[in-house]
């Protein structure tokens, strides 16, 4: 095939980014020529990375404008997009041979999305919870493709080592602390990622634990129309001293490489994340495969990925018309943050890891992935051989018309 897929591009630092890098050379390698256009990482001109084309986006943030014309120039059959349904144009969409993989957070599934999701030729669910909704709402053109995360990148170390190794690089002094770490894109307001329940829970909870830290390895200031952390921690009257951000310089930069995260999730003691809804979760699935227990919002995908930890219960609201989120407990989640405090020391990183290992990436690919490219490809072939039918036809008819014609000017003669 020769497949577009639209996303962000590989070398950025994100969620998004991290499924591209992961799984376009490996799509490149089944014998796609696959190209990638990235509505965030390029800008004013085409790159080539390990020979995979990455093309721009124009004005539109989402490319609406110009990736039919990107269609084109790849002579593309098929079109992935890693991204919001809603923020497709579906009057381009579907002129498209379109798969979407979509994150699906919230129950019943965005109207907007539903809406969208109707040009789409077929659709991966990248949860069994997002699967659900999709059926609820009707489509039956759907594949269960989960995103994958590096177990050769995201494993257990030795937390000591590890402890002092990012003391000595990075200045971050985690010895002797109890620490609670979140990881999650500071973007919206109220944000979706729940920082408001989480520093309010820690607040309690460190209060009865002083050896208890959160880092949040995230962007603190809110420059992406996110919130402002600082400000939170500040109405919540958590001291500064106990939460840690890292560099915003080299956060901001990308400079910090998947390894890095690895070693902080090997030196925290648990994950927080008390988002309100998820399409999927990677920090989840990242932590339990470096061996970290997760205490997670019991909701979306996050109840299927917390497979080692703490599932805290939420209460429902409606965050857009038609569609719903759930808000963590805050009592339940210091109730979890304590429950992690005290099995400190039992937990097997090792066991964490293995309840992970399904979503290893190259696992994800062999298992899901391929089948479902296999899918579109079948589609393909069809779609041509009916084309081929539908022009062989033509010509044959074509073919009698001029007989007539023929024989009419011979009559004529």
């Amino acid at each position: 095939m020769r497949p577009i897929w639209i996303s962000n591009a590989p070398h950025a630092t994100t969620g998004y980014a991290n499924q591209t890098y992961l799984f376009a050379p490996r799509i490149k390698a089944d014998g796609h020529e696959i190209a990638i256009a990235a509505f965030y990482g390029v800008e004013g001109g085409v790159l080539v990375r390990d020979g995979v084309p990455l093309l721009p986006r124009l004005q539109h943030p989402y490319m609406n404008d110009i990736i039919a014309a990107h269609y084109q120039y790849h002579h593309a059959d098929a079109i992935i997009s890693l991204i919001d349904p809603f923020v497709l144009d579906p009057d381009v969409y579907q002129h498209l041979n379109w798969i979407a993989w979509a994150p699906l957070d919230s129950e019943p599934m965005l109207p907007d999305n539903a809406t969208v999701l109707q040009a789409a030729k077929r659709i991966w669910a990248m949860s069994h919870f997002g699967e659900r909704m999709l059926q609820a709402a009707g489509f039956t053109n759907v594949d269960y493709v989960p995103h994958g995360v590096d177990s050769q990148v995201f494993k257990p170390l030795s937390r000591a080592e590890t402890v002092a190794k990012l003391k000595q690089e990075t200045g971050l002094d985690f010895e002797g602390k109890f620490v609670v770490i979140m990881t999650a894109a500071n973007k919206g307001q109220p944000s979706r990622k729940g920082f408001f329940e989480a520093f309010a829970a820690f607040k309690v909870f460190s209060d009865a634990h002083p050896d208890a830290v959160l880092y949040v390895h995230s962007e603190q200031r809110g420059i992406h129309n996110g919130e402002h952390l600082p400000t939170i921690a500040q109405m919540l009257g958590i001291a500064e001293e106990k939460i840690v951000y890292p560099s915003q310089y080299h956060l901001l930069s990308g400079m910090f490489p998947p390894s890095y995260l690895n070693e902080c999730y090997n030196v925290a003691d648990v994950l927080l994340h008390t988002a309100h809804g998820e399409g999927f979760g990677i920090p989840i699935v990242e932590a339990q495969m470096a061996g970290c227990p997760v205490i997670a919002t019991d909701f979306s995908a996050m109840s299927e990925l917390c497979l080692s930890g703490w599932k805290v219960p939420g209460s429902p609201f409606m965050y857009a018309p038609g569609a719903m989120h759930k808000l963590p407990l805050i009592p339940k989640v210091i109730e979890a943050l304590e429950a992690s405090y005290q099995q400190r020391h039992a937990t097997d990183r090792a066991q964490v890891r293995e309840r992970m290992m399904d979503y290893d990436v190259d696992t994800v690919y062999k298992t899901y992935m391929r089948p479902a490219l296999a899918k579109i490809e079948a589609g393909i072939v069809e779609a041509k051989a009916q084309e081929a039918q539908r022009e062989q036809l033509r010509q044959a008819a074509q073919r009698g018309v001029d007989a007539v014609h023929a024989e009419g000017l011979e009559v004529a003669r």
